[in-house]
């Protein structure tokens, strides 16, 4: 296991002709090898575990996957796209009342689509996140698990989704709000 800031390993830019919020650019400054094989990750924001994903191949998973999941959890990169349920949330939610207006966010399903958790994680933390800096980056840190041993499973697909039911981190789609009963 390898734990990281993702500072080290991340700049962000701000895309001149890109209207604010969605007016960054994530992408990766730092290559190093253990970031390419197959494994599983954990996002962490603030030290809570926000995300698990893994990938199957070889490249950087940073910014293969990491890179994706905080554009779309910060709801800050250029490349963002909605589900329609996301965007529903998105326009529901007054937090974000008089920031995603110009230009109209996306609809799309083809690579940066955020979710309905993603738009309630990103609302819950718009101060930090509208205000995106190199400290809010460094808030930013990623357990690394490569090349899992793959014992009584099938592969590192059906570990990770073990592993998400288990610990339902809030910006995985497995995750349900809790409803509490007073």
């Amino acid at each position: 296991m390898t734990k990281v800031n993702l500072k080290q390993y991340i700049q962000f830019s701000v895309v001149n002709k890109a209207q604010f919020p969605c007016n960054l650019k994530l992408e990766v400054t730092l290559d190093n090898e253990i970031f390419n094989s197959p494994g599983i990750f954990f996002l962490f924001y603030r030290g809570e575990l926000i995300y698990i994903g893994f990938t199957n191949n070889n490249q950087n998973v940073i910014g293969e996957r990491v890179i994706r999941q905080i554009a779309t959890i910060t709801m800050r990169d250029y490349r963002l796209q909605f589900t329609n349920a996301a965007l529903d949330a998105l326009i529901n939610d007054p937090v974000f009342d008089s920031y995603f207006n110009v230009p109209k966010p996306i609809v799309a399903n083809t690579d940066f689509v955020t979710s309905v958790n993603r738009v309630n994680f990103a609302s819950s933390h718009w101060d930090e996140f509208k205000n995106f800096n190199n400290e809010t980056l460094s808030r930013f840190e990623m357990e690394w698990y490569p090349n899992p041993k793959v014992i009584g499973c099938i592969s590192i697909e059906e570990i990770s989704q073990q592993l998400i039911e288990y610990y339902k981190p809030r910006c995985n789609k497995e995750y349900c709000k809790p409803i509490l009963n007073y």
